[in-house]
């Protein structure tokens, strides 16, 4: 599973995709091509369910973008681990009125329950009218984005 789509959004309109990178910082950029996703996958930390340290977190991030008057009016924030921080920081900047939306990838050897955990989340973003894409890792060794 790739996040194709990702580029074309960025075609369309004014968007900057928010991530976690493999050196525990927080990352955006503006993928402008498949070449520019295919990086921005690479440079993704491994899928992980632990909450990343406090220097990546992107509730502090989503706030100081929010706070940009020039800021991109949408956003698209990639994650593994959804928290409750995390949720309130979204819903904030949905209440500001600019577009978010979620791309949460969840590991693919999560048991029914263990999803239905990991997803419940989701459901206080809908209430925001926050679009949210579920995206399943693929195993280990399988190339993402391929």
């Amino acid at each position: 599973h790739s996040l194709r789509g990702l580029s074309a959004a960025g075609q369309e309109a004014d968007y900057s995709v928010y991530f976690y990178a493999k050196d525990k910082t927080v990352r955006g950029m503006v993928p402008k091509t498949q070449e520019d996703e295919r990086k921005l996958i690479r440079d993704m930390a491994v899928i992980s369910p632990e909450r990343p340290e406090e220097e990546a977190d992107g509730p502090a991030l989503i706030r100081r973008e929010a706070m940009i008057s020039g800021g991109s009016s949408n956003m698209i924030m990639v994650t593994t681990c959804l928290y409750e921080e995390l949720t309130e920081a979204l819903i904030n900047v949905r209440q500001q009125g600019r577009n978010i939306n979620l791309v949460y990838i969840v590991r693919h050897d999560a048991d029914s329950r263990e999803r239905e955990e990991l997803l419940q989340p989701l459901n206080a973003l809908n209430e925001y009218d926050i679009t949210c894409r579920v995206v399943t890792a693929d195993a280990p060794g399988g190339e993402a984005g391929s």
